[in-house]
């Protein structure tokens, strides 16, 4: 989790049963089967000093952190468009109108 320490910037480390943390349900996502994201709710959550990380003087390591979740949902949002490339070409290859596989129509081709 993010937060501050006198007002400087710093990560915490909560374990999931910490008392007065609730998970909330997954939310369903559109492919990103592997990306938990669930809203999470902290109510007087006690985190020991050495389960902190920081306080940091500055926004580099929070700047750090979200780069990384920008990374991992790039990676993630790749995956997801080759798969759904793929389930396309199949489909088109497979999937006969007229005759033909729709595949072999000039507006369907890839």
């Amino acid at each position: 989790m993010y937060g501050t320490v006198d007002g400087r910037h710093a990560f915490f480390l909560v374990p999931s049963s910490a008392p007065g943390l609730t998970i909330g349900r997954r939310l369903t996502t559109l492919g990103y089967r592997g990306l938990a994201v669930s809203g999470v709710e902290l109510r007087n959550v006690s985190v020991p000093r050495e389960m902190v990380l920081g306080p940091f003087d500055d926004e580099r390591a929070l700047g750090y952190v979200r780069l990384m979740q920008d990374l991992a949902l790039t990676v993630a949002s790749l995956g997801l468009m080759r798969r759904t490339i793929d389930a396309s070409k199949s489909h088109a290859a497979t999937h006969v109108r007229g005759g033909r596989a729709i595949g072999k129509y000039q507006e369907i081709r890839f």
